[in-house]
């Protein structure tokens, strides 16, 4: 009898075991994932292939639940929600990143890099490693570098120097490095809205909006304002970000497969796909009609020389911590080359 009543326990207990290791196997840790990006975008594209590495490389024991066209609220404030451990992730604009890091706008300043490989080169290779660190005094994790796109301006006649802007009234966004920007060089910073961008220009509020062309044309924005003139008025990157609070979330495993993932598709390869979109974009501008104006390198030069003293401000104006890490940035600028 006892001998039975033991195999019995046995038993039981084996069952109870392998009863809770399939539990444990089917355990998924959820990742709520925030983005501004609306559904169809080329940003959608890429969150979606991360989502998939990362079910991938923890062999499907993380899943990212991902909330497009700022479904969980705007980007300002989800950026301090993933911080408070609200929200456990996302996509965002260097911008709203500056909003809890200001220092982290140092490596992005209005017209200073001379270009796009250039600016991959500094990020990558210079910036990255003291971005990260100061965005982890604020519980939060920099994955991997996204990109926002190219920002030109929308008006109705070219505006290829800074003469050519001197007195319009600029529409923008008004934060100390955007109407520094267009004061510098003696335009005239008019708050705008985004919602009220075409309006604005139809009825003459404002004289030109510098935007990006993944909103320029889906927009409609380019009838109103036919001309894109381009002269890099801002080359921006974004960021993928995680809290402190979701990586405790998870098991030492699931974090190793996670970094694994968002290291999978290269950052040049990431804003590569953005710039493609952009330039398809443009290319639709001009088969509708739209004018495109280019700045060649001696009109460049003069926005630059107009600006050199202005980003030396505004990196005052940041803190000491934006002066060190804006001291990489030179350092890779000189490194990297034109």
């Amino acid at each position: 009898m006892y001998t039975k009543t033991l195999v019995r326990t046995c038993a039981l207990a084996i069952v109870a075991i392998g009863a809770v290791s399939v539990a444990n196997a089917q355990t998924v840790t959820e990742l709520t994932f925030s983005s501004a990006a609306p559904v169809g975008s080329p940003w959608q594209k890429q969150y979606e292939r991360f989502a998939a590495d990362v079910a991938a490389e923890t062999k499907g024991s993380v899943k990212i639940n991902i909330f497009y066209g700022s479904q969980l609220g705007a980007e300002n404030d989800v950026i301090a929600q993933v911080a408070r451990g609200r929200v456990d992730m996302g996509g965002f604009t260097l911008g709203s990143i500056g909003l809890q890091v200001p220092e982290v706008l140092a490596t992005s300043l209005p017209m200073y890099y001379d270009s796009e490989a250039q600016r991959g080169c500094v990020l990558d290779k210079y910036a990255f490693e003291p971005v990260r660190a100061a965005l982890a005094k604020k519980n939060l994790s920099l994955l991997t570098w996204m990109e926002v796109g190219s920002q030109q301006i929308a008006a109705k006649k070219p505006l290829l120097t800074p003469a050519d802007v001197k007195g319009l009234k600029i529409g923008v966004t008004i934060n100390k490095m955007t109407a520094g920007l267009w004061e510098a060089v003696g335009a005239v910073p008019v708050a705008t809205a985004v919602p009220e961008a075409a309006s604005g220009l139809s009825t003459g509020l404002v004289d030109a909006y510098p935007t990006m062309a993944a909103f320029y044309v889906p927009s409609g924005l380019n009838k109103v304002a036919p001309v894109w003139t381009i002269v890099n008025v801002q080359m921006a990157p974004g960021a993928m970000i995680i809290g402190k609070a979701a990586l405790a979330k998870m098991t030492p495993e699931q974090t190793a497969g996670l970094l694994r993932a968002a290291a999978k598709t290269p950052a040049s390869q990431i804003r590569a796909e953005i710039l493609a979109a952009e330039s398809g974009m443009i290319a639709k501008h001009k088969e509708g009609g739209g004018t495109v104006a280019q700045a060649n390198d001696a009109q460049l030069g003069e926005w630059k020389t107009l600006l050199a003293p202005y980003w030396s401000k505004v990196v005052k104006e940041l803190g000491p911590a934006a002066s060190e890490i804006f001291a990489k940035v030179e350092e890779g600028k000189k490194s990297c080359g034109k």
